[in-house]
């Protein structure tokens, strides 16, 4: 009974880890459709400048937080396989969350100068393009 106990406890902590990827991937599916389907029917960016800086920077934000949740679960991993009993008191539910969310903020904050330098460009069109300064 406490084997069972134990091990569904040391399972919750990939289980929030691949639900953080989870978002990441379906927010990057919903991006990568709804930019495709628009550009292969109208052949031009028609939402706007701040429509472009939110799609960049949350396809930004996805990709950072897809490498840093990969490399927690990594950790998280070779944590409960190479040091099983020594670091059972550290991997939590509430550990995984909290480190969860730090990856997202950590992905925001990496992501945020996007905000400012994300622009649409006009090539005889309104093209989205992520334009950096001179």
């Amino acid at each position: 009974m406490s084997n069972k106990r134990i091990k569904t406890k040391l399972n919750l902590n990939s289980k929030v880890f691949i639900s953080s990827q989870s978002i990441t991937h379906c927010q990057d599916v919903t991006h990568v459709v709804a930019n495709k389907l628009q550009t292969s029917s109208v052949q031009e960016w028609i939402f706007g400048q701040t429509v472009c800086q939110v799609y960049y920077a949350t396809t930004g934000l996805n990709w950072f937080t897809a490498v840093f949740t990969v490399t927690v679960l990594s950790a998280d991993r070779y944590a409960a396989v190479c040091h099983a009993l020594t670091s059972t008191p550290y991997r939590t539910p509430k550990l995984a969350l909290t480190v969860s969310a730090c990856i997202w903020l950590l992905s925001l904050a990496v992501v945020s100068p996007v905000y400012l330098f994300a622009k649409t460009v006009c090539y005889g069109q309104s093209m989205l393009r992520l334009r950096l300064p001179d």
